[in-house]
């Protein structure tokens, strides 16, 4: 039925305004003010009013209470007798004029008038919270500018009406629901203000890229993705997103309304908080010791050096096991867990002798399903660590290969229990410890497998977090572009710093330029990790020498009983002149071993990184290693023109990352 015409309680209504899955609201004027009528609709009115105390005379004595100029007023409410017989009920509101938000931002690129505009969505908000409503409805038709420039809230007249069902009856298949939180979909009945905050995120995530955080066609495949899956990347929507923007985002959509932000208050901080604004976080190298204590030694004497150390090494090198419990704020204990779940593990002396290792057989699924056998496990491994500052907690290999691949999530699984089980047992000794959360996958799982990682990762309470990837010698632009969005993701979505784990220095340096806290080879040998070398082989010490050219971004391996193969390419790149190399004859520095080759790549580490840190701004930091690429590409062109290297030799790895 249309009002319009019509006076009722004195109120003569004008014309229709809106309507949506509760009734219709209409403009009314009474005694020369203007102001907005909403009227219910049949059906929904005779199905509250079959209670004596219903949601609608709930929400309406909530409403009376409200005073503010960001929120719509309550003037008056009354029943009203249909034609039909049947009972409607009207609420006479504030009339407000002026913009919705979806008209106001289209309008707006400048960052800070972004930012400004939404703390005023979020002082309004805050109101509302204040009064103890729910508005459960967010979305930028709700959001109004007044001609004067004040953000106004409305319809939240209707909070506790409003639920998951029946806001999709209305058939608009990304509209409110793109706004609603995880719970409100499962359990719409018990939900807090955090899902005000959600949908507050789902707001700024449109005012920053113009779009919405799920790509969907369908109401079936939204529901899916805002339970299941991580949103797109804005960075994907909008390149010139700032950081901390899009870290502001990924907490407030955090699926687990106990990792959002917890008040108004809090998220509006956020925005002022300096350190989280800079983003200032120095992008730092580990490095992968295995038995270089003397290099350790004199590299410290003048410098800082963070590394990660395998602990089943502490039986064979021992004097280096004892200088790093001295250095303990630069030294992560790798506790090698993975290898237990391969045979070949009894074969390594030192991972026999770890209290925590298995005493008979392998640490397989359905060992590491047994609670009783994680509880003692992760008592042995705190034992073991606990003299340590920083430690990786208890991890394994996620693609094992002596399983098929749908035991993939079991593998998940598993490391999850133990990362909260380990985090939680940490907790009840009262030590404080740094904790790193290590994810371990092949290559190609991890595309397949990226978005389930994320779920499951994203909101642990560790510290830090470590990436280690296996089958990284060959990879193509599709997978190795898939890595580099999950390292990226999972730092901007954890809001943690995410360190990349045996991967070649390019590849390290790359993602330092766009962003990536940091990264770990050894130190000029071991660049990959392949899940051969827990499973068929001992130790991989690498049979070769490696230097390292900063013109070509890689370390280039030789015999050490041949150091003249790299000699002419030395010479050609007109030598080194660190601290170390000095300008020297390639054969006199390789006479010396590995040592002041390992000091020499610690040193160029340092010089890139400096160089990266020293650059604040993230585009014209991406564009200079971006730079460095092209250089280092017609370096090996240059190098195979010449007849030094042969063009099998070409750095496949710089080639791909140009593409991405």
């Amino acid at each position: 039925m249309n009002f319009s015409g019509s006076n009722i309680n004195g109120y003569k209504f004008i014309e229709v305004v809106g309507s949506g899955s509760f009734g219709t609201v209409y403009k009314v004027e009474k005694d020369g003010k203007i102001y907005a009528a909403k009227v219910f609709s049949e059906s929904f009115v005779l199905k509250e009013y079959k209670a004596d105390r219903n949601r609608i005379t709930n929400e309406i004595d909530a409403l009376k209470i409200v005073d503010s100029d960001n929120l719509v007023k309550y003037y008056d409410d009354f029943d009203y007798v249909l034609e039909s017989g049947l009972k409607t009920h009207i609420i006479i509101m504030e009339f407000v004029t002026g913009k919705k938000l979806t008209d106001i931002i289209d309008d707006i690129d400048n960052d800070d008038q972004l930012v400004n505009l939404f703390k005023d969505i979020l002082n309004a908000v805050k109101q509302l919270h204040s009064y103890g409503i729910i508005h459960r409805d967010l979305k930028p038709d709700n959001i109004l500018m007044t001609d004067d420039g004040i953000i106004k809230v409305i319809d939240y007249g209707l909070v506790k009406l409003i639920d998951f069902s029946s806001i999709t009856r209305t058939g608009d298949n990304i509209g409110s629901p793109m706004f609603m939180a995880p719970e409100q979909i499962v359990d719409s009945k018990h939900i807090t203000t955090k899902s005000d905050i959600y949908s507050l995120g789902v707001i700024l995530y449109l005012m920053f890229t113009k779009s919405y955080p799920y790509d969907v066609t369908s109401l079936e495949e939204l529901i899916y993705k805002i339970i299941n899956v991580p949103i797109v990347p804005p960075s994907e929507k909008n390149n010139n997103i700032p950081i901390y923007i899009e870290k502001i985002i990924y907490k407030s959509l955090s699926k687990k309304d106990y990792n959002r932000y917890q008040t108004i208050d809090e998220f509006y901080k956020s925005f002022d908080d300096i350190t989280n604004a800079n983003d200032i976080t120095p992008s730092t190298y580990y490095a992968w010791l295995i038995n270089e204590k003397k290099v350790y030694e004199t590299y410290k004497e003048s410098k800082n050096l963070k590394c990660i150390f395998p602990l089943h090494l502490k039986y064979s090198q021992k004097g280096l096991y004892n200088y790093m419990l001295n250095n303990k704020d630069d030294v992560i204990i790798d506790p090698s867990t993975q290898r237990f779940s391969y045979a070949t593990f009894s074969n390594v002396t030192g991972l026999v002798n770890l209290a925590y290792s298995p005493k008979t057989g392998v640490m397989d699924l359905d060992y590491l399903i047994q609670k009783n056998n994680r509880e003692e496990y992760i008592r042995n491994w705190y034992n073991e660590i606990s003299e340590f500052n920083k430690v990786i907690l208890p991890y394994h290999y996620i693609s094992n290969t002596n399983y098929k691949a749908d035991k993939i999530e079991e593998w998940i699984k598993v490391n999850i229990q133990l990362i909260n089980e380990s985090i939680d047992y940490i907790e009840e000794t009262g030590k404080k410890l740094e904790t790193y959360a290590m994810i371990s996958i092949n290559l190609n799982n991890l595309m397949y497998e990226k978005e389930r990682l994320l779920s499951y990762y994203v909101n642990l309470k560790v510290d830090k977090y470590i990436v280690q990837i296996s089958d990284m010698k060959n990879p193509n632009v599709q997978n190795l572009a898939t890595y580099v969005e999950f390292i990226k993701t999972l730092q901007i979505s954890s809001g943690k710093d995410v360190i990349a784990l045996k991967i070649p220095v390019a590849l390290g340096l790359y993602l330092i330029s766009i962003g990536v806290h940091g990264f770990s080879c050894g130190i000029s040998n071991l660049e990959f990790f392949d899940e051969n070398y827990i499973k068929d082989e001992n130790d991989p010490f690498n049979l070769y020498a490696k230097y390292y050219f900063p013109h070509l971004l890689t370390l280039m391996s030789y015999y050490r009983s041949d150091a003249y193969s790299l000699q002419d390419i030395y010479n050609e790149l007109n030598k080194c002149d660190c601290s170390y190399c000095d300008g020297r004859d390639f054969v006199e520095i390789a006479a010396e071993k590995d040592y002041k080759i390992k000091l020499h790549f610690l040193e160029q580490m340092e010089k890139e990184l400096k160089k990266l840190n020293d650059i604040i701004d993230e585009n014209e930091k991406k564009c200079y290693y971006v730079n460095r690429i092209e250089e280092a590409i017609s370096n090996f062109e240059s190098l195979r023109n010449s007849g030094l290297i042969k063009k099998s030799d070409i750095n496949d790895i710089l080639s791909i990352l140009k593409r991405i």
